[in-house]
C-alpha cells in the first residue's frame, strides 16, 4: 500500500493529485453523511412505528374487554376488523386469561415467527393496560398488551363496584415492511441529495483548482525553461498570493541568479590572469616564510655555536696564558712551544668542524635521498649538545634499531632542530628544574616513526590544534613560522606526517616519514 501510494505520489501532476484526492473525500463525505442521516432518519421512523403499534395494541385491548368478559368473540369483530385495517398490521390475536384463543385474524403465523404466546411471565393482575414490544425478528414486530376489567363491567346488575382483574391479552403483529420501504426511501433523498451537492462542490473546486494551477503550471513551465538553460526566464505574478508570492521569489532568485552567471563569466575570463598573481604572491609568501624559518633557525645555530665554542675559546685561553707563564719562567723552549702550537691547532680544528657542521645543515638539498635517521638524530644532537648541558637538560635516546628514510636529510634535521629547540625553551619557561628530552626512533610498516618527548607540562587544548599554523606563538618574542615549515617539510616536500598530542607531564611529537 505504501509502494502504491509514493508511485501515485510521482506518476500523477499535482493537480490530478489534488483532484483524485478532492474527489474521493467529498464522495466519501457524501456517502457517510448518507449513511448516518439514513441511520438516524430509520432510528425515527422506527420509533414512530413501535408507538404506533403500542397505540393499535392498547386500543384493541380496551375494545376487547367486553368480548373476553362475557366469552363471545363476536363482540370484538369490529374492534378487530378496525385494527386490521392500519398499514402493516398482518395479525390480531385474543386470548383468555388462561391463555386459550378467543379470536384470531390475519395472514401471518405468530407461533411460527415468535414461538408460543406466554404472557402470563409479563403481565400480573392489577397492572394498567400498557402495551409492549413482545417479540422482533428481521420482518415484524409483535406488541401485547393486558386486557382489564373497568369497575362496573362485570354485572350491570351489582351495586358494588368490583375491583380490576385480568381478563386476558391481545396480541397484534406490525410488519416491518412500511419501515424497510421508508428505510430506502429516505436512504434514496439523502443519497441524491448529497451527491447533488457533492457534484456542485466538485465544480466549484474544479474552478477554484483550474484558478490556483494556472499560475502554478506556469511557475512550473518557467522553471523547466530555466532548468533547460533558458535565460531571462520570468514567471506570471496572478492567483493567489502565496502562488505570487512563489512567482516573486522565483523571479527574484532568476535576477540574482543571472547576475552571478554575470559575475561568472568575467571571473572565468579573468580567472587564468589572477590564478598568475595569486601564484606569485603565494610563491614570494612561501619564500618569505622560508627566509624567516632559516634566518630563525641561524639564530638558533648561533646560540648553539656560542656554546659549543665556549670550551675551546676557554681552553685557548688558557693555553695563550700557559704560554706567557712559560716564557716569564724562562720555560719556553721549541718541545713547549711546538706541543703548545699543536694543541692549540688541534682546538682551532675542531672549532673549524663545528662550523662545517652548522654549514652543512643549511645547505638546501636538491634531490631526494636514503639517509639514515639514527644517524642523523646523532649530529643533531652533537650540535645542540652544550645548549642543553648550560640548560640542564638531560637527552635520552632510544631504539637501536638502523632506521632508513627517503626525502631531504638537511631539512629533515632542521625539523628535529626546530622542535628539540621548541622542548628546551618550553622546559626553560616552566622553570622545570630536571628538564628531560626523550628521542624514539623506529620503523613501523615501513615507514620511519621519529618520537621526541618532553616534561614541560604540556600544551593547551585550545593551543594544541593551532601550533601548525603560520604565524600563530605563544612566545613574547616567537615568529609563529617554525613548527609551519616544519609541518611544509614533512608532509609536502617528504610524504609524511608530524603531529603533536599531550602525554602524561608533556607533549610528543611525532613524525613519520616514508622509508622508501
Amino acid at each position: 500500500m505504501k509502494r502504491i501510494f509514493k508511485t501515485f505520489l510521482r506518476t500523477y501532476t499535482f493537480r490530478r493529485q489534488l483532484g483524485i484526492a478532492v474527489t474521493f473525500g467529498v464522495l466519501c463525505m457524501a456517502l457517510f453523511s448518507s449513511l448516518m442521516s439514513s441511520w438516524q432518519g430509520n432510528e425515527r421512523v422506527r420509533r414512530n412505528l413501535i408507538e404506533q403499534g403500542q397505540r393499535i395494541t392498547e386500543n384493541l385491548a380496551r375494545q376487547s374487554a367486553l368480548a373476553l368478559l362475557f366469552a363471545s368473540p363476536e363482540n370484538a369483530n369490529e374492534a378487530v376488523k378496525a385494527t386490521l385495517a392500519f398499514q402493516g398490521v398482518e395479525h390480531v390475536e385474543i386470548r383468555d386469561a388462561s391463555g386459550h384463543v378467543l379470536l384470531a385474524r390475519g395472514s401471518a403465523n405468530p407461533a411460527k415467527m415468535f414461538g408460543e404466546f406466554t404472557p402470563q411471565t409479563k403481565y400480573a393482575a392489577g397492572e394498567d393496560a400498557v402495551a409492549v414490544l413482545l417479540a422482533e425478528n428481521e420482518y415484524a414486530w409483535k406488541f401485547a398488551a393486558p386486557v382489564m376489567s373497568h369497575p362496573g363491567e362485570s354485572s350491570p346488575f351489582q351495586m358494588q363496584e368490583t375491583a380490576r382483574e385480568l381478563l386476558g391479552h391481545v396480541s397484534v403483529v406490525v410488519s416491518k415492511s412500511a419501515l424497510d420501504q421508508m428505510t430506502r426511501d429516505i436512504f434514496l433523498v439523502n443519497i441524491m441529495s448529497s451527491f447533488s451537492f457533492a457534484l456542485l462542490f466538485l465544480v466549484v473546486i474544479r474552478f477554484l483548482t483550474n484558478r490556483m494551477n494556472r499560475p502554478l503550471d506556469h511557475l512550473s513551465a518557467s522553471m523547466a525553461r530555466a532548468e533547460a538553460g533558458a535565460s531571462s526566464v520570468r514567471a506570471m505574478q496572478g492567483g493567489p498570493k502565496d502562488i505570487a508570492d512563489m512567482a516573486h521569489a522565483f523571479n527574484s532568485m532568476m535576477s540574482v541568479l543571472e547576475q552571478r552567471e554575470a559575475e561568472l563569466r568575467y571571473f572565468n575570463e579573468t580567472l587564468e590572469q589572477r590564478v598568475v598573481e595569486e601564484t606569485a604572491k603565494s610563491r614570494e609568501k612561501d619564500h618569505m616564510l622560508i627566509q624567516q624559518s632559516r634566518l630563525a633557525a641561524i639564530g638558533e645555530m648561533i646560540g648553539n655555536i656560542a656554546h659549543q665554542w665556549r670550551q675551546p675559546i676557554n681552553a685557548l685561553t688558557l693555553l695563550l696564558a700557559n704560554i706567557k707563564d712559560a716564557y716569564e719562567h724562562n720555560e719556553l723552549d721549541k718541545v713547549y712551544l711546538d706541543k703548545s702550537v699543536q694543541d692549540g691547532q688541534a682546538i682551532i680544528q675542531r672549532m673549524s668542524t663545528t662550523i662545517d657542521d652548522f654549514r652543512n645543515f643549511f645547505r638546501p638539498n636538491k634531490e631526494k635521498v636514503f639517509f639514515s635517521v639514527n644517524e642523523t638524530v646523532a649530529d643533531v644532537l652533537r650540535i645542540m649538545e652544550a645548549a642543553f648541558k648550560n640548560s640542564n637538560i638531560t637527552i635520552s635516546v632510544q631504539g637501536n634499531e638502523s632506521v632508513t628514510a627517503y626525502g631531504f636529510h638537511n631539512e629533515y634535521a632542521q625539523v628535529l632542530i626546530n622542535l628539540l629547540a621548541n622542548s628546551k625553551e618550553a622546559i626553560q619557561e616552566q622553570k622545570i628544574a630536571d628538564g628531560r628530552i626523550s628521542i624514539g626512533v623506529f620503523q613501523r610498516e615501513g615507514m620511519s616513526v621519529v618520537d621526541v618527548e618532553d616534561n614541560a607540562g604540556g600544551i593547551p587544548p585550545g593551543v594544541l590544534s593551532k601550533i601548525f599554523d603560520p604565524y600563530y606563538t605563544t612566545k613574547e618574542k616567537g615568529t609563529g613560522i617554525g613548527l609551519y615549515m616544519s609541518k611544509v617539510i614533512i608532509e609536502n616536500n617528504m610524504g609524511g606526517t608530524i603531529d603533536a598530542c599531550n602525554i602524561e607531564g608533556g607533549v610528543r611529537f611525532t613524525i613519520v616519514t616514508p622509508s622508501s
